[in-house]
């Protein structure tokens, strides 16, 4: 009887191991000028596209190996960040069509629209401005360097020039690479506090409901913690007109207590939306899962101590 009274306080104890009761945390950003940052970041994508009685669908699965390097920064933020994309590798399939690709190897045979869509980022470094609080205020040069790498083929993209532009903008990109930094409470946080963020990072159109998210402290250990954020968005009003018609996200990410940084993360996005086509109004549905993993890092460096000059000799 007595060691059964047990097991519950034992597993209770085991519960509460990871963080003292009442134990806060304050969760911040914090970088110094030289420190790299590597990880690989994987996506899943499943998209169909439905135009009247027509369906297609696209597979997609791209991993990514990036390297972060701190340019600039002060203690609060912001910093400016250049990730380079090392090397690009996965698998597109399309209406029975399946292509590989990998940046680390030769090309084989002239690339395709879709194909450079993908590896437009190959070897090439973009800038991320991100504060102290894991928002992303800015991404710069990922546009000009997806319209450089597709060259004369952007003209043959089966979506229209300006869908084109919008989907490639640096603002897109913003939105894009948010999801690799969860959003961070104010101040110092318990596990079960709550706060609120937005899906997608971007306040919405005007007269529209904004995309509301809450993010949850589940976790804090000795070096690191657990942020869970959940949010959903349903468009009011016209379901034919272009745009967002639906959003729901999920995002789970254990974060080192040193740097605010993620060590391991995973994004699911469940989205549906009304996009032009030549042919006219199409609605995309898209179920993408993205996964981010530290892989190493190196600190910044530190300044040599100056020699010290050896002893005078004393006289006797």
């Amino acid at each position: 009887m007595l060691l059964s009274c047990l097991v519950p306080v034992l597993l209770l104890g085991t519960l509460l191991a990871g963080a003292e009761q009442g134990e806060t945390v304050d969760l911040k950003v914090r970088l110094e000028p030289g420190g790299v940052y590597r990880f690989q970041r994987v996506s899943l994508e499943i998209q169909t596209v439905t135009l009247g009685e027509q369906a297609q669908r696209f597979d997609r699965e791209i991993t990514s190996d990036l390297r972060l390097e701190v340019r600039e920064g002060e203690a609060q933020g912001p910093f400016k960040i250049g990730m380079t994309f090392e090397r690009i590798r996965g698998v597109l399939e399309a209406n029975g069509a399946h292509t590989t690709f990998d940046t680390a190897g030769e090309p084989s045979g002239a690339p395709d629209p879709s194909t450079l869509m993908q590896t437009a980022l190959a070897n090439r470094t973009i800038e991320l401005v991100l504060g102290a609080r894991g928002e992303l205020r800015a991404v710069n040069g990922y546009h000009d360097a997806v319209l450089q790498a597709l060259g004369p083929l952007a003209a043959e993209m089966v979506i229209p020039p300006e869908q084109l532009e919008a989907s490639i903008s640096d603002k897109s990109a913003r939105s894009e690479y948010q999801g690799m930094f969860p959003i961070l409470p104010e101040g110092a946080a318990a596990v079960g506090d709550t706060w609120s963020t937005r899906v997608g990072g971007e306040p919405p159109p005007p007269g529209q409901k904004d995309r509301a998210a809450t993010a949850k402290l589940t976790a804090i250990d000795p070096d690191s913690v657990v942020i869970e954020t959940t949010g959903s968005f349903r468009r009011e009003g016209d379901e034919t007109a272009l745009g967002l018609r639906s959003s729901d996200v999920t995002l789970t990410a254990r974060l080192l207590r040193s740097d605010g940084l993620p060590v391991s993360l995973r994004l699911e996005v469940k989205q549906a939306m009304n996009t032009p086509l030549q042919q006219g109004l199409a609605l995309t549905e898209v179920h993408r899962t993205m996964t981010l993993q530290r892989l190493a890092e190196t600190a910044p460096p530190q300044a040599e101590e100056p020699e010290k000059a050896p002893p005078a000799e004393q006289d006797d």
